[in-house]
């Protein structure tokens, strides 16, 4: 009897939750249809070759998102029939890491879940008696790590908490509670490797009031329509480290406005170069769709031809248009393809 009116109570939940939810519901139907091999095929070949170019060191904590045009790129003279596609992460925790931090850092994760499951397999085979919630904290791992194969669930606050709150249960039973490596007994070096974290704090706390200053700077940019005033906060959020890039991508779009509005080549001009300077510090297909728009417009050819190297060839041209001196990034495809140029799911 319990179990029926549990049931009718889940089903009578679901309803309304269904029809408030509902286009939310769609949407996530419609990325976990997508989510196959076929579909991330593409993505991890980029990533491949992404962690050939710099296999010792990696491209960075945080960079995959930054090199994956360049990546695909040069994929694309060697398999020019894969799928054209643009996304922030590797959508594999292993490539993710090997992209980022080379050999050393995937060898270290490697390591590290291949020491973790040996003391499973111990903690088992010694009938330990591991309690329920140890055994729901690995399982809540087992599907985290799962899921790491083919999404980023590691790159997700929500889900980097539940994972701490996992390993926590899981560890205090599993892995052993002291090992001989582990014993320092010399009170020196925990002295000096407090005081050094210590110095890491005061550094972080200072990085973040900076940064915390030019997100300021950030806001103060929006809230007013004064084009000098808008440039004068985003030129001080520039010098901030920890935003520099969000001022920078911000003042370019200024400059191109502001172009618009002048109608002046030169300033045209210098809105361009803060644009491509932007881009190639961190390349994003939307600054790659308008670049490609404003090269069209100005009629920079040699601008089209160096944008349009991150397009998949044969999905693009570039052709005159209605007059001999204006040139035009084109066709059907092509146009297509920017239209669709959204991170995959």
């Amino acid at each position: 009897m319990c179990v029926v009116l549990c049931c009718l109570m889940f089903l009578c939940m679901s309803v309304p939750v269904y029809y408030i939810n509902k286009e939310r519901l769609e949407l996530l139907s419609h990325k976990v249809s997508e989510v196959g091999l076929a579909s991330r095929k593409s993505i991890w070949t980029t990533s491949l070759t992404m962690f050939l170019q710099k296999p010792l060191s990696g491209v960075g904590l945080g960079h995959f998102k930054w090199n994956y045009l360049e990546a695909q790129r040069l994929m694309f003279e060697r398999f020019p029939d894969m799928e054209w596609k643009y996304t922030l992460w590797a959508h594999n925790e292993v490539f993710q890491w090997l992209c980022e931090t080379g050999i050393v850092g995937g060898a270290f994760l490697i390591g590290m879940a291949a020491w973790w499951l040996h003391n499973i397999h111990r903690a088992v085979k010694d009938d330990r008696g591991i309690s329920l919630e140890a055994i729901w904290a690995v399982g809540m791992l087992f599907l985290f790590w799962v899921d790491a194969q083919w999404t980023r669930p590691l790159h997700r606050i929500e889900d980097a908490l539940w994972m701490s709150l996992a390993f926590a249960l899981a560890n205090k039973e599993l892995l052993p509670r002291s090992a001989p490596w582990a014993n320092v007994n010399r009170l020196g070096l925990f002295r000096l490797f407090g005081l050094g974290m210590a110095v890491v704090a005061i550094f972080g706390l200072l990085f973040l009031a900076d940064g915390l200053a030019g997100d300021r700077a950030l806001a103060l940019a929006t809230e007013t329509s004064d084009f000098e005033l808008k440039k004068e906060h985003l030129e001080k959020a520039l010098r901030s480290p920890m935003v520099s890039d969000l001022a920078e991508r911000q003042l370019a779009y200024l400059l191109i406005e502001a172009a618009e509005i002048t109608k002046s080549e030169d300033d045209m001009g210098k809105a361009i170069a803060t644009m491509r300077n932007y881009f190639y510090k961190e390349p994003q297909a939307r600054d790659l769709k308008k670049l490609l728009e404003l090269y069209a417009r100005i009629d920079d050819t040699e601008g089209l031809k160096e944008m349009a190297r991150y397009l998949k060839p044969g999905l693009y041209r570039i052709e005159p248009g209605e007059h001999t001196s204006d040139t035009s990034c084109a066709p059907l495809d092509y146009v297509r393809l920017l239209s669709s140029l959204e991170p995959a799911p």
